[in-house]
């Protein structure tokens, strides 16, 4: 009863204070409510995210994007820009606004989450604000710069001068491939390049022909000069007859014997995963993550590998597989791509890093410094991540926890110099005794392109800077 009733109260007190908030105030709490940072640094992050997911889906699926492709933008002034314009336009009343913290607000409370200090913390952020963009416009940004990029064996981006067949291949479990139909894909990628023969295949794993259309879709790959494979069903299996048709496997033998033929590979998976894949990755010379298929991602991703976008989407969730393993040892998983990888089109180096102070006291903020230069062929933007870790702390805390992030523009050749400040609130910790203080010791800061684990430093083929400091 005791733990009900400070939960009601923490809740009227977070009411009290969104009722207090002005508009954009309350737009800087939201965007903290989608932002990464959140997401990584939230005990069950693959709980919140589905939370996310399932309450705007049953709340406005008109309005809002995938919660997903809202943070892989890993951009908060981006995120910011959108809940700002969605008000300006009333395409979300003030009313509803406040009903949406509220919710979400109460299910942080119920997750033993929520701090009224997160709310104070993040309002009275200053963020310029094109009024010029259109929603429109707002909404392709986003999805531009969600796509992460998981894999490229240096076939992308592709030459619209060299690629003059282009053979897109899908596996559905029906004739109605819903956004991704043959006609769209035609008109999208012919608009992309006008000259190139676009040739759309399909494997109906619900049809008797199973073995013919197989062949069809090899002989059509083989007369390409790459291959597009389509992953848009997350299902592993659908019945037929009594009988389970395994997806899976179907299109494991698809891409085997389009393998065969040794043409390029692409992979665009449209598939809203939340941290498991369903597919294999080594027969694929490039993978894409694409979230969620319409008419604006099918315009963009084609784009994408024509150059005409570039990547820069980070995975705001872990990745992990668990196919080609043993039925018995399903529940061990494998991770495959880490929460804040993404890759670009270019070489990215991260190569010095110094604090504003060596030693601070507690309950002072810290500025980080870094610098990165573009050695690539391609302007392109990079997400400096700078994550924390707490040495000495008396109690258990996590490895290390995401403190500050930003999206910075890389032309190519040039140094950027990036500084952000590090709140002193992540330096918190709730002790033995339940109270939230910030200890003397050691912290140490991680900052790169990813986190500072061994998976990310082997898909980078790099290391994430490092730097300490002392709290007195």
């Amino acid at each position: 009863m005791e733990k009900r009733n400070n939960s009601l109260t923490l809740y009227e007190n977070a009411k009290s204070l969104v009722n207090g908030m002005t508009t954009e105030d309350k737009i800087s709490y939201i965007t903290y409510l989608f932002s990464p940072i959140l997401f990584f640094n939230t005990n069950d992050n693959k709980s919140w995210i589905k939370y996310l997911v399932n309450f705007v889906d049953n709340y406005n699926p008109e309005i809002f994007v995938q919660v997903t492709k809202l943070a892989a933008t890993f951009n908060t002034e981006l995120i910011h820009q959108y809940f700002h314009t969605l008000l300006k336009l009333n395409r979300l009343c003030e009313k509803d606004f406040d009903n949406i913290l509220n919710k979400l607000i109460l299910q942080r409370i119920n997750s033993c989450e929520f701090d009224t200090d997160e709310i104070k913390s993040n309002m009275n952020i200053a963020i310029d604000i094109d009024e010029s963009t259109g929603i429109e416009d707002i909404e392709k940004k986003i999805i531009a710069e969600s796509i992460v990029l998981l894999k490229n064996n240096g076939v992308l981006p592709l030459s619209k001068e060299k690629i003059n067949k282009i053979a897109i291949i899908n596996i559905s479990d029906s004739d109605d491939l819903k956004v991704i139909n043959k006609t769209t894909i035609m008109d999208v990628f012919n608009a992309v390049s006008p000259h190139m023969d676009v040739m759309c295949t399909e494997v109906n794993v619900s049809d008797s022909i199973l073995e013919e259309q197989i062949s069809k879709v090899v002989s059509k790959a083989g007369e390409a000069d790459i291959a597009v494979f389509v992953v848009d069903l997350v299902n592993k299996g659908i019945m037929q007859e009594d009988q389970i048709v395994d997806i899976h496997k179907i299109r494991t033998e698809v891409i085997e014997k389009v393998c065969r033929v040794d043409k390029p590979i692409i992979l665009l998976n449209f598939t809203d995963l939340i941290g498991d894949l369903t597919y294999s990755l080594n027969m694929y010379d490039a993978v894409f993550q694409c979230w969620h298929s319409s008419q604006h991602v099918l315009e963009v991703i084609a784009g994408m590998i024509f150059n005409d976008y570039k990547p820069t989407g980070k995975l705001p969730v872990s990745l992990y597989t668990n196919i080609d393993k043993p039925l018995k040892t399903n529940n061990s998983k494998t991770l495959v791509y880490p929460f804040g990888y993404g890759l670009n089109y270019s070489n990215i180096e991260y190569y010095r890093i110094y604090l504003s102070h060596g030693k601070i006291k507690a309950g002072e903020d810290i500025t980080v410094t870094i610098f990165l230069k573009n050695k690539g062929k391609y302007d392109t933007k990079d997400v400096v991540q700078i994550y924390l870790s707490d040495e000495e702390s008396s109690v258990v805390q996590p490895v290390w926890k995401l403190v500050a992030i930003k999206k910075v523009l890389l032309p190519v050749d040039e140094e950027v110099k990036v500084s952000l400040t590090i709140e002193s609130k992540y330096m918190a910790l709730i002790n033995k005794n339940g109270d939230k203080v910030i200890e003397s010791g050691r912290f140490s800061l991680y900052v790169g392109g990813g986190q500072p684990d061994d998976t990310t430093a082997e898909l980078y083929n790099r290391d994430c800077l490092h730097i300490g400091f002392l709290v007195e």
